[in-house]
């Protein structure tokens, strides 16, 4: 393979990689994506207090956009957006929500 084909192809490969690095899981029952600081259930379903809590949660930490995804066997997923010092808190509100 010449260079002319191969490096736009490992580009285009890294490019794709990164994107779908940046999405919640697939198959996650939950996904709630967060816009300007405000969650907002994608998939599945919440408590409007449930959301509330999240959204103090993380107005607190300044997150402001990202994914927190809860998958089926009832493990929490975030996107990097998402700070570590408040994922823990996050998980208590879906686990008790």
């Amino acid at each position: 393979m010449s260079p002319s084909v191969f490096i736009p192809a490992l580009v285009i490969i890294a490019a794709l990689l990164w994107w779908l690095s940046t999405q919640p899981p697939l198959g996650a029952p939950l996904v709630i994506r967060i816009r300007e600081g405000k969650p907002i259930t994608t998939r599945g379903g919440m408590s409007s207090h449930s959301l509330a809590d999240l959204g103090e949660i993380l107005r607190d930490h300044q997150a402001t956009r990202g994914f927190i995804a809860k998958n089926g066997d009832g493990r929490v997923v975030f996107s990097r957006s998402i700070p570590e010092s408040c994922r823990q808190q996050l998980r208590n509100v879906l686990t008790n929500g």
